[in-house]
């Protein structure tokens, strides 16, 4: 049986209508049923982003993006910043309506206010502490003393806005419809890809974290295709940028464990290949590599100063769509509507737009990387870092790195399956497990 198509122009309410009338509901696969393009289509596509491209050193990774290079030194100021909301002095009105801005966001019950750290030099200090990094600009920071790589910045990452707008898109619909990982920030983040489970339970499993639309297989399908084919296709924009030898080295301590690429419970984690749609119109790699198998989709999201525990030197993020709005407005993303109210009465809406907040701070450093659209950042994860509180802009973006933890559950897993499968009780190293 066959069905007309939509038109190209179709929204995609329309088009979701259209599916559910033509075909039936219990089928996993009817997000396919988009018109694919021809393979000069996709060809073209990949010449567009380069992802043929592969940088050996950073040395050529300065040439060809022309990379201002900076040295800088490490600082003990800032160890006090852990935990704590990064506030932007830089902007006089945070400061004036920070009080008003906690009050209204919701928190764990006898918890106290979040304490808050001051980043950047007020307007008119002559001696500069912090090295503010331009937001038109691409950097590489090395440390002074080692000449390690501690993070850089690159502009117009993506060369298509076409797949700016489009991951941006699927960013809102998986901020829109999965679990928060932290209600109590401001913004959202959610994560796709492998879990270990809740803190005290550490179970190993795909991410289950759909709270709208959870009993539409077709819907739930759709959502996970959607976020699999953003994340396979930016981390390929990764590796088309980043150094080689850095990328291998990332990509072997998770081959060293055998873990399984990012996949969710309706997509085959051992398969290949992913879809991403641009328009109304789906660009189908079948046989390309996924991307690494923990992803975090974020809006608007703002987080305090800390580390993270990972097996990797390095963690990859991109900064896509950016929305400058009234302090107000940038503030309300995740809150109810209740709190909404409440911060209306408080924080008036007269304030002017202005892009400022979410900006990546790495403490450690004194750095402040003024955020952009279509934006990569690499940076270590055990340095101690964070976010500005949002105050007037709402980014979208999409993180890659490699939890300890989740390696940790997955090996328990292993070896649990192992004994129960061989019927004995003996312990497995880790050096058994990697062979």
């Amino acid at each position: 049986m066959t069905h007309d198509l939509p038109k190209q122009d179709t929204s995609r309410t329309e088009f979701r209508t259209w599916l559910a009338r033509n075909y039936p509901p219990q089928s996993k696969k009817l997000w396919d049923s988009m018109p694919r393009v021809s393979y000069r289509r996709k060809h073209n596509l990949a010449q567009q982003l380069h992802l043929n491209r592969r940088i050996q050193s950073f040395d050529e990774l300065v040439k060809t993006f022309s990379l201002e290079v900076i040295y800088v030194k490490s600082t003990e100021e800032t160890k006090q910043a852990r935990g704590c909301a990064l506030l932007d002095q830089t902007d006089p009105d945070i400061l004036k309506f920070w009080e008003a801005m906690q009050s209204a966001w919701p928190r764990r019950r006898g918890s106290k206010p979040r304490r808050s750290f001051l980043i950047g030099d007020k307007k008119g200090t002559k001696t500069k502490k912090w090295l503010e990094l331009d937001a038109d600009k691409s950097y590489l920071i090395l440390d002074a003393e080692n000449h390690q790589v501690v993070m850089f910045v690159i502009r117009k990452a993506i060369s298509s806005d076409r797949v700016v707008m489009a991951a941006s898109d699927i960013v809102d619909e998986a901020t829109g419809c999965r679990r928060d990982l932290r209600p109590y920030e401001p913004g959202r983040i959610v994560a796709f890809g492998h879990s270990a489970g809740r803190r005290d339970a550490r179970v190993f499993g795909n991410v289950k974290n759909i709270i709208k639309g959870k009993s539409d297989t077709v819907r739930v399908h759709g959502m996970n295709c959607n976020a699999l084919g953003v994340a396979s296709l930016l981390w390929a924009v990764v590796e088309s940028i980043v150094p080689t030898d850095i990328t291998k080295d990332f990509l072997d301590q998770l081959d060293a464990v055998n873990l399984p690429p990012i996949g969710a419970d309706t997509i085959d984690p051992k398969g290949t290949g992913y879809e991403i749609k641009l328009g109304m119109e789906a660009y189908h790699f079948p046989l390309a590599s996924r991307s690494p198998p923990e992803a975090y989709f974020t809006r608007g999201y703002s987080s305090a100063g800390h580390t993270d525990d990972s097996i990797a030197p390095f963690t990859f993020g991109f900064g896509l769509r950016r929305e400058i709005s009234s302090p107000a407005d940038s503030w309300k993303v995740g809150l109810s509507q209740r709190a909404c109210e409440a911060l209306a009465t408080k924080l008036p809406e007269t304030i002017p737009a202005r892009p400022s907040g979410g900006d990546f701070v790495n403490l450690k450093y004194q750095i402040i990387c003024r955020n952009s659209e279509n934006l990569l950042i690499m940076f270590r994860p055990n340095h101690l870092h964070g976010s500005t509180v949002p105050f007037g802009a709402t980014t979208r973006s999409v993180a890659f790195t490699a939890s300890r933890h989740i390696i940790k559950a997955w090996e328990k897993s292993q070896i649990c399956t192992i004994d129960r499968l061989e019927g004995s009780n003996a312990v497995f190293s880790d050096t058994d497990l990697c062979d």
